[in-house]
């Protein structure tokens, strides 16, 4: 929840005034929030390197960031890994999420500066989901699920043309 707040400060100061330059405390700010792990960050993770994409490049590696701060899924938890899948990547005019046995659940895709461009509710019955993404802005988008239980899935993929 703090993460949120902080972001949606962020937000409101700068890029939602038409504002794309980021001061040293925000980007202070959002790089102690990009840099958790996105099992415990939540949502505001994906929401801060979007924003902070405008300044730099970075990729992060959110499998070594979970266990360095000892985020692990123990085995018939569900482990998220290799659960959610998308192709092709890049992707064009349609992108197809494939789910697996993740059910009711929310799926949210954030665009490069962190907000949502995409939201749905995916059923038990869904196993896979084709989005038109024809008319989307190129670029890298984030995809996140989270389960009734509160397990998250993450996957990113690239809109070219």
């Amino acid at each position: 929840m703090i993460n949120q707040k902080r972001v949606n400060d962020i937000f409101l100061a700068t890029i939602a005034l038409d504002s794309f330059e980021l001061s040293t405390s925000h980007i202070a700010a959002l790089d102690s929030i990009a840099w958790q792990c996105p099992w415990s960050g939540g949502d505001a993770v994906f929401q801060a390197r979007g924003m902070l994409s405008i300044v730099r490049d970075t990729v992060y590696n959110d499998s070594l960031l979970c266990a360095q701060q000892q985020q692990y899924k123990l085995a018939g938890e569900g482990s998220p890994a290799g659960k959610l899948k998308i192709y092709p990547n890049p992707a064009d005019e349609v992108m197809t999420i494939e789910i697996g046995e993740i059910e009711n659940a929310t799926l949210r895709i954030f665009n490069g500066v962190g907000r949502i461009h995409y939201e749905t509710k995916i059923t038990a019955a869904q196993q896979t989901l084709d989005i038109q993404t024809g008319k989307w802005v190129p670029g890298m988008y984030y995809c996140v699920v989270r389960d009734s239980k509160g397990t998250t899935y993450t996957a990113s993929v690239v809109i070219s043309r």
